[in-house]
C-alpha cells in the first residue's frame, strides 16, 4: 500500500470515529440518592479475584451515631460484589451489617464458585467474628464460623 493511501485510510478512520463516538455521548445525572451515596463513600477493604470468582467487599459508613453510643460512632454495612470472571459476567451484589469496626480478617477457603472468609468486627474489647460462605447467587453465615 503506498504512504498517500494509509494516510488517507488513517484520517478518513480517525475524522469518521470522532464524528460517531461524539454523536452517541449523553452526560446524565442520577437521581438515584442511594446510589450517589455508595459510590462518594464507600470504602474498598478487601478484594478476592481468583479462578472463576471475583469478590469485593465494600464498608459504607451507616452515619454518626448509629452505632448507638454516646461518642457519635458510625456502623457500617458491608456490601459484597461478586462476579464471574470473563467476558459478560453474571454480577451480584448483597449488603449485610450493621456491624462496628468491620473488617476482613482473611480468606479462609477457595473453591471454583465459592469463597469463604472471616470478618471482625465489634468494640475494641469485644471483638467477634463472622465466618461468611460468598457464592454468585448467594451470601450466607457458615455455622462453622466462631461468633
Amino acid at each position: 500500500m503506498r504512504p498517500s493511501t494509509i494516510l488517507f485510510t488513517l484520517h478518513m478512520f480517525l475524522v469518521t470515529s470522532g464524528v460517531f463516538a461524539q454523536s452517541e455521548l449523553k452526560i446524565t445525572k442520577s437521581d438515584n440518592t442511594r446510589l450517589i451515596y455508595v459510590l462518594n463513600e464507600a470504602d474498598l477493604i478487601a478484594e478476592n479475584s481468583k479462578e472463576w470468582l471475583s469478590i469485593r467487599i465494600y464498608k459504607v459508613s451507616n452515619g454518626a451515631g448509629s452505632a448507638g453510643f454516646a461518642n457519635g460512632e458510625a456502623s457500617h454495612n458491608l456490601l459484597i460484589a461478586v462476579s464471574e470472571i470473563g467476558e459478560a459476567p453474571d454480577q451480584s451484589l448483597f449488603e449485610i451489617g450493621p456491624y462496628i469496626n468491620p473488617e476482613v480478617a482473611q480468606w479462609i477457603e477457595e473453591k471454583e464458585y465459592e469463597k469463604t472468609l472471616e470478618i471482625d468486627y465489634g468494640t475494641h474489647d469485644s471483638r467477634k467474628t463472622l465466618r461468611l460462605k460468598a457464592t454468585l447467587d448467594e451470601v450466607k453465615i457458615d455455622k462453622k464460623g466462631k461468633n
